[in-house]
């Protein structure tokens, strides 16, 4: 069908069909809506060329409503006067059709008819709540057909713009007053068009005529315009003018500019899909071919499957920042404190606590570290792994002990002195001291960081990823999907379409953005160091079943099982050596190491697990209590 008017925007705004009336009733102030998912328009040609017109409307309601109206067009068209007489109006209710009476009062199932402008307002009053009501009013509209001196015209809006909801689903079906004797024939006796929604279409159906349209907003119409021979309403005033070559002027005009609508339409369709799907493919394409490049790039020069020792002498938990991308997760603080414990610093203890409640005391497992000595003082010649570790155990003393071991003890304890630190205190501390305890241990991670930063991240070859472009690229593509969908929406694609391109298009930017955010900071000694620890751990996952002789160096072994915690595969370990080499991990110089794997009765999680969760838990807690707190100020007398 031809259209007069730009569609716009079909399926985001969302127009409606009829207007809902507030008959005078107090009605709850509630969100309401209401939809008309079908319309079936049947009018019939009568032989002195007015139109006989049954109208039926399905109104799907969503809360309460009193009733609904019709504006029914009349007046001067054409240069001749139309007029519209209502016959009846209804419902139709289980299949059968209830007439309502005409009457002013207002009541329930009843309709009015009043002058409204140049048309006629037909409300009908009915009450429908949350359900669907099939509406039918019947009505005559006389002198609309024109008899010319060649061909009958009828030139009618079967429905009129200016409604409140879509209509949907519409069809209008015309029959022809064809004398006996005679048929249609399309594009000889009979001449068809439509004007309105590019989507509509038309049919010939034996002596009638099919009008089908999807859907119809508020700014928009759907017309009819039907040419047929004159003698077939004789009872029509002639006039003396011929019209069908102009009519046949105009439609080819109409026909012209809908078919350059089409044009423009398909043009920005296809072309929207083809730089939709181009912009997808180039952005993955571009990241890849950048993300393969930094791969290579950064690809170290060791490819060994297995490491078998620690690849330098840096502190455990700087090696885990390392592993773990340039974060000091929880782990590298067990493995802080097992390197302590190695050296005699710390001591850690199992020890049970009684505890008293009501139905008696009872005991609970615990760990407890105790200093047994300071952290001794940097030495002038110190390397940088040394000073580095000197600082970072330090901290963690600080932490543990000046914080939590202190500020968790009893009033009765000694002065001058250290108390023990039971791990469950940790978390009790992060929440009474959210603050310093976040300090602290923000403290003590900001130093493993820095020392990551310094030794592995900075200095050296360090490789580029052209980041900012590939995340410029991701913006772009989800910029354009956004675009994508409010054009296509306003053009009619087709929905599931819609939802693909969009989708491929925020895919191939996330995946953009993704390539240029994950990226490795690291130099040519910090890729090489992490290839060897994640050899390493593969290693330590695997020596058992490696066709080899296993080491039995308890000083390796020491280093290794606190490198085991931060590369994640303890309990891997520790189940390995007890089958294979039980001497060995039972011997006096590793059990203070072995002994933070070791879960006795007093507790079910060894010492290590039991610890990087405390710690974590506890950061977490003092993160969001910090981050819950009220905002400080400032003031003063007056």
């Amino acid at each position: 069908m031809t259209s007069r008017r730009a569609r716009i925007a079909s399926a985001c705004i969302i127009c409606m069909l009829m207007l809902i009336v507030n008959l005078g009733v107090a009605t709850p102030a509630l969100a309401r809506e209401y939809s008309i998912p079908q319309v079936d328009i049947d009018a019939t040609i009568t032989a002195d060329g007015s139109l006989e017109v049954r109208e039926e409307r399905v109104f799907s309601f969503d809360g309460s409503f009193n009733g609904v109206y019709w504006n029914l067009p009349q007046g001067e068209f054409q240069g001749r006067d139309v007029t519209v007489d209502v016959i009846s109006a209804g419902e139709i209710e289980g299949g059968r059709k209830t007439a309502y009476e005409l009457t002013d009062s207002g009541d329930d199932r009843t309709y009015s008819i009043e002058e409204y402008g140049s048309s006629l307002r037909l409300k009908i009053y009915a009450r429908h709540s949350d359900e669907d009501a099939h509406f039918i009013i019947t009505y005559r509209i006389n002198n609309v057909v024109l008899r010319h001196a060649d061909v009958a015209e009828l030139y009618w809006q079967f429905v009129t713009e200016g409604w409140d909801v879509e209509s949907q689903n519409i069809s209008c079906a015309i029959h022809l007053p064809v004398p006996e004797g005679q048929s249609v024939v399309p594009e000889d006796t009979v001449r068809a068009w439509g004007h309105g929604p590019l989507d509509a279409s038309l049919a010939f159906s034996g002596n009638d005529i099919v009008y089908t349209v999807p859907g119809i907003g508020s700014s928009e119409f759907a017309e009819a315009r039907v040419v047929f021979p004159e003698s077939w309403i004789p009872g029509a005033v002639q006039d003396s003018s011929s019209a069908l070559a102009d009519i046949l002027q105009e439609e080819q005009r109409e026909a012209d500019k809908a078919n350059r609508q089409r044009m423009n339409a398909r043009i920005v369709y296809f072309g929207s899909m083809v730089v939709a799907g181009g912009a997808a493919a180039a952005s993955v394409i571009f990241a890849r071919i950048k993300r393969k490049s930094y791969n290579e790039a950064i690809k170290p020069r060791f490819d060994d499957d297995y490491f078998r020792d620690v690849p330098t002498d840096d502190h455990p938990a700087v090696l885990g920042a390392l592993y773990h991308g340039g974060t000091a997760v929880p782990e590298c603080f067990t493995a802080t404190l097992m390197d302590l414990t190695n050296l005699g610093t710390i001591a850690l203890q199992h020890v049970k606590i009684k505890h008293d409640g009501l139905f008696g005391s009872r005991l609970e497992g615990d760990y407890r570290l105790v200093l047994n000595k300071p952290i001794p003082p940097e030495k002038p010649n110190a390397t940088r792994s040394e000073r580095d570790a000197g600082r970072i155990n330090r901290k963690a003393i600080d932490l543990m002990f000046e914080k939590v071991a202190l500020g968790m003890a009893d009033k009765d304890h000694a002065p001058g002195t250290y108390p023990p630190l039971y791990f469950s205190s940790i978390e009790d501390y992060a929440k009474e001291h959210a603050s310093s305890y976040e300090r602290a241990y923000d403290s003590w991670k900001g130093s493993v960081e820095t020392a990551y930063e310094q030794r592995f991240a900075t200095g050296g070859t360090v490789v580029e990823l052209p980041a900012s472009a590939l995340v410029a690229a991701g913006v772009a593509d989800i910029v354009l999907a956004a675009l994508f969908f409010f054009i296509s929406i306003v053009f009619g694609m087709p929905f599931p379409l819609i939802i693909a391109f969009s989708a491929l298009l925020v895919a191939s930017g996330v995946y953009a953005i993704v390539c240029g955010a994950n990226r490795e900071r690291a130099n040519e000694e910090g890729r090489e160091t992490k290839a060897k620890l994640e050899a390493l751990r593969r290693w330590l996952k695997d020596f058992t079943r490696l066709d080899e002789a296993i080491p039995t160096d308890v000083v390796l072994w020491n280093r290794l099982l606190v490198m085991a915690v931060v590369l994640g595969v303890s309990e891997e370990v520790i189940k390995q050596l007890e089958t294979v080499l039980p001497e060995v991990i039972h011997s006096d110089y590793l059990s203070p190491t072995y002994g933070w794997y070791y879960a006795s009765s007093v507790n079910s999680l060894s010492p290590a697990r039991a610890f990087s969760s405390a710690v974590s838990t506890a950061h977490s807690v003092s993160t969001a209590s910090t981050a819950s707190s009220s905002w400080s100020s400032g003031g003063g007398a007056f």
